[in-house]
């Protein structure tokens, strides 16, 4: 068979064959591709079963070309089978997520492309539309695109939070309809979350998981995926069983193809007491070995992240502390050659129910931890209550709705002036104060972070000054920049036009 693709997209080719009915197409398959380019061996890629007798087989591939397959399965029906794969090149996306070996703490695409990373966390996405199909997973991935949100936290599955304990809040007032928790309905096995049948999977569960992951595909949306989670009360088979390996596996062979994947191997991976480090240690090396595509991976727990950090590609840290940007900077100079991702700092913008607060909800507070993280050289994410969990409120029906759009402005900011060329810095000129300060290299480019208590920020006298720079205002809260005015090298203070948390711009490129 003849198919044509473009560059990152992924293509879904469907194989028939029958099997026995002692034949478990989860546990007892083998089914993996062959890829050549150019008659050149390329990987091996594996194909899952997808019900019936239905065996899917999903491919990516980076570089335009011509492509072939060869089959190698235990059905005869599928083994042997060939076909050929013609790529086209594809403008509309950069590629998945990769790492730069000339500029190690920040994230980039295959293509090269600075990634400026806008997480939203929001666990239940699996959920959303999964049994009516209200458009409301479309609606939900077109507005956090339209925000300029570029990658979604979300679980694999996950069935309930722990209302009641762990400082969860189940709202008395709160509409039903909201709540997609304790679902029996859907699990990834066979049987149910109470009931399970851990020796089949659910192929119409990761049939509709598909769909989410494509929906967000199309946006050019990371899917910040989390294979296992601990504390979402969900019945798990044990640990290194066959039907344990049989789940992790499936998965991999299943969504590495996406471009947009981003491993995480467990939320909370050891918090709770339910493995050791060992067994995190085993599912990453497993996945290592399973993705042909080496999609980059994380772990959501700092101890693990810290203790063995070569095995990650991103190292995941989780610090409320109050200063946050001081706390972020000692964390990021332990790592000068991975990128840092502070995936909780305990900001949990509030709304319409109360779910579970952490130890700040006031939107601009929560927009201020954020930006000293990222004036820390660190990456952040944003947490808002009423959909970042199982409480599902679509935004734009929120009353008061949240604010998506601070973060918008954050990201555009950090795109006009490209936060992959700028780190943190302690002073600018023969000395500075009053702010936070990222730079360039060049120390030409230079952003302040100015806390609304201030009453300026202080800039001493530039030595490297040439005559040629401005300087502006950002405003975090409207997106709002004020005129640029001509930097002349001597000033001393610099004070704010807005009431608010502000960035001043120094700009003395040519």
């Amino acid at each position: 068979m003849n198919y044509q693709t473009k560059q990152y997209d992924t293509i879904d080719i469907i194989f028939q064959a029958k099997f026995d009915s002692n034949f478990n197409p989860f546990t007892n398959l083998t089914f993996e591709a062959i890829i050549e380019k150019d008659g050149v061996f390329l990987q091996n890629s594996f194909g899952v079963y997808n019900g019936e007798t239905d065996f899917l087989l999903r491919l990516s591939f980076c570089e335009a070309g011509l492509y072939t397959y060869k089959i190698l399965s235990n059905l005869s029906d599928l083994d042997g089978q060939i076909g050929e794969i013609s790529v086209i090149e594809n403008n509309a996306k950069h590629g998945p997520l990769a790492l730069n070996s000339n500029n190690k703490t920040k994230l980039y695409y295959k293509d090269g492309s600075p990634y400026q990373l806008y997480a939203f966390e929001c666990d239940w996405l699996f959920a959303i539309d999964y049994h009516e199909k209200t458009n409301q997973l479309q609606q939900l991935i077109d507005y956090f695109s339209d925000n300029h949100v570029n990658q979604i936290i979300m679980n694999v599955y996950a069935n309930n939070l722990r209302f009641g304990g762990e400082a969860w809040i189940l709202d008395e007032n709160m509409d039903p309809a909201h709540n997609l928790g304790d679902d029996e309905s859907i699990f990834p096995f066979k049987g149910s979350n109470s009931n399970p049948d851990f020796t089949a999977l659910n192929v119409d569960f990761f049939k509709h998981l598909d769909k989410v992951i494509r929906l967000l595909d199309d946006k050019n949306i990371i899917s910040h995926l989390m294979i296992y989670v601990w504390n979402k009360q969900v019945n798990w088979p044990e640990a290194y069983s066959v039907l344990d390996d049989m789940y992790f596996d499936y998965v991999v062979k299943r969504y590495a193809a996406f471009s947009n994947i981003f491993w995480d191997v467990s939320k909370e991976a050891l918090a709770y007491g339910k493995c050791d480090a060992n067994y995190i240690i085993d599912r990453t090396l497993r996945l290592k070995k399973m993705d042909p595509y080496k999609r980059l991976i994380t772990v959501h727990d700092y101890g693990f992240c810290k203790k063995y950090p070569d095995l990650v590609d991103v190292i995941s840290i989780q610090t409320w502390a109050l200063g946050i940007y001081e706390e972020t900077r000692k964390l990021t100079a332990l790592y000068p050659n991975k990128p840092v991702f502070n995936l909780e700092h305990g900001g949990y913008e509030e709304g319409q129910y109360q779910v579970f607060t952490g130890h700040y909800t006031n939107a601009k507070t929560c927009l201020k931890r954020n930006y000293e993280i990222m004036f820390a050289g660190a990456y952040s994410a944003y947490y808002w209550q009423p959909l970042s969990w199982c409480i599902t409120v679509m935004p734009w029906l929120a009353t008061p709705q949240p604010h998506f759009d601070y973060y918008k402005n954050m990201i555009d900011l950090f795109t006009t002036y490209d936060y992959s060329q700028l780190y943190p810095i302690n002073k600018f000129g023969k000395f500075s104060g009053g702010g936070y300060l990222l730079a360039n290299k060049e120390n030409t480019l230079v952003l302040g972070y100015i806390p609304k208590e201030n009453y300026c920020i202080g800039i001493g006298y530039i030595e490297h000054y040439k005559g040629i720079g401005t300087y502006c205002f950002f405003n975090t809260i409207t997106g709002e920049y004020t005129q640029k005015t001509k930097l002349d090298g001597k000033q001393r203070k610099i004070i704010s036009p807005f009431e608010d948390d502000t960035i001043i711009i120094i700009d003395m490129r040519e």
